[in-house]
C-alpha cells in the first residue's frame, strides 16, 4: 500500500461519512473496510491495490497507465481522463463503467448487470457485446466502423464522431439517438419512443431520408450537413428542427416549431 501515500485526500464513506487525510486514515480505520475510494485530481501514476470491500472507485483525472485488480464487490468504476491502454477483468456485478478519455483500444467483456457504459474519447475499433440491461451508451470519438447488436433496454446512445456507415436495428426503448459525424447514407427504422435525433454531418441521401417515418414522439431533429433535398413528414410533436447546409428545395413552414434553422 506504500504507493497510496501519494494521495493528498482519501474520500471514503463509513457510518460517519467523513473525509480524512490518508495519513490519518490508516491510524483510524481498517483500509479493508472502505466501500468508496475517490482519488480524482491526485496526479497518481500507480495504485498498488484496492480493498476487497470496495463498491465505488473513482480515479478520474490522474496519470494512471494501468489499474490494479478490481474487487468482485465493485459496482461503479470511473477511470475517466487517464492514460490507460487496457482495463483489467471487470467485476461480474458492475453497474457503471466510465472509462472515457483514455487510450483504450480494447474493452474486456462487460458484466450482465451494467447499466451505464461510457467509453468515448478512446481508440476503440470494436465494442464488446452489449448486455441486456444497458440503458446509456456513450461511445463517441472513437474509430468504430460498426456497432454490436443494441439491447432492448437502451434509452440513450451517442455514437457520433466515428466511422460508421450503417446502424444496427434500434430498440423500441430508445429515447435519444446521436449519430452525427459518421459516414451514414441512411438510417434504420426509428422507434416510436424516440424524442431526440441528431444525424448531422453524414452523407444521408434525401431520397432515403424522405421515406423515413419520424415517430410521433419526436421533439428535436438535427440533420444539417447532409445531402437532403426533401424532408420526411414532420410530426406535430416536433419543436426544434436544424437542417441547414443541405440542398432543400422546399421551404419549411411548420406552425408547431419553436426553433427552426434551415439556412
Amino acid at each position: 500500500m506504500a504507493a497510496l501515500y501519494k494521495i493528498k485526500k482519501f474520500k471514503y464513506f463509513t457510518s460517519e461519512s467523513k473525509i480524512e487525510n490518508i495519513n490519518a486514515l490508516y491510524n483510524k480505520i481498517n483500509f479493508n473496510n472502505i466501500v468508496e475510494f475517490d482519488c480524482r485530481f491526485s496526479n497518481l501514476t500507480y495504485i498498488q491495490c484496492l480493498p476487497n470491500s470496495l463498491k465505488i472507485f473513482v480515479c478520474r483525472y490522474n496519470q494512471l497507465t494501468e489499474l490494479p485488480e478490481l474487487p468482485s464487490t465493485l459496482k461503479e468504476l470511473d477511470c475517466d481522463s487517464n492514460k490507460l491502454t487496457f482495463l483489467p477483468k471487470l467485476p461480474d456485478y458492475l453497474n457503471i463503467l466510465i472509462c472515457s478519455k483514455n487510450q483504450l483500444i480494447f474493452i474486456p467483456l462487460i458484466s450482465k448487470t451494467l447499466i451505464y457504459f461510457y467509453c468515448n474519447g478512446n481508440q476503440l475499433t470494436l465494442l464488446p457485446k452489449l448486455t441486456s440491461k444497458i440503458k446509456y451508451l456513450s461511445c463517441y470519438n472513437n474509430q468504430l466502423s460498426s456497432l454490436p447488436q443494441l439491447p432492448k433496454s437502451l434509452k440513450h446512445i451517442d455514437c457520433s464522431n466515428n466511422k460508421l456507415s450503417s446502424l444496427p436495428q434500434l430498440p423500441n426503448s430508445l429515447i435519444e439517438l446521436t449519430c452525427a459525424n459518421n459516414q451514414l447514407s441512411s438510417l434504420p427504422q426509428l422507434p416510436n419512443s424516440l424524442k431526440k435525433l441528431n444525424c448531422s454531418h453524414n452523407q444521408i441521401l434525401g431520397s432515403l431520408f424522405s421515406l423515413l417515418k419520424l415517430p410521433k414522439s419526436l421533439k428535436e431533429l438535427k440533420c444539417w450537413n447532409n445531402q437532403l433535398s426533401v424532408l420526411p413528414v414532420l410530426p406535430n410533436s416536433l419543436k426544434i428542427l436544424c437542417c441547414d447546409n443541405n440542398t432543400l428545395i422546399k421551404k419549411i413552414k411548420y406552425r408547431y416549431l419553436i426553433k427552426i434553422i434551415c439556412l
